[in-house]
């Protein structure tokens, strides 16, 4: 690499550029022209609506399967196992939920229950 340690002389200039402006250009006879997109694939659209949450009667457990019903305007339920039950509650054959436990369960269908008789499932349903 080369260093410059004293003021450098210009030899050789070169000759001066004319620049002009472009002219303007105008256009009135633009013919009217429609473009549309074919190829597109449809896009789902989604209203949001409020949720609303209710609670539903609890289920107090009798030691054989129980249910909860389906409602099709339902988005899911909120389950909370009371605190002083003796066991776990068992939501749709696999889902354990223990004593003071909340879960949300998102589900419209009918929803089975099973766990020791007395305990109590606390119940919430959101649509």
């Amino acid at each position: 690499m080369m260093q410059i340690n004293s003021p450098v002389s210009v030899v050789q200039s070169l000759p001066e550029v004319e620049v002009k402006t472009m002219p303007q250009i105008e256009v009135k006879t633009m013919p009217h022209t429609e473009v549309s997109v074919t190829n597109w694939k449809a896009v789902q659209t989604v209203t949001q609506q409020p949720t609303e949450i209710y609670g539903r009667n609890d289920v107090v457990l009798n030691g054989s399967t129980q249910r909860i019903d389906a409602n099709p305007k339902r988005q899911g339920l909120i389950l909370q196992a009371d605190e002083g039950n003796q066991g776990e509650i068992v939501i749709q054959s696999f889902l354990r939920v223990p004593a003071g436990a909340v879960v949300e369960f998102p589900a419209s269908n009918a929803v089975t229950v099973e766990g020791i008789a007395g305990d109590v499932l606390h119940i919430g349903e959101r649509v």
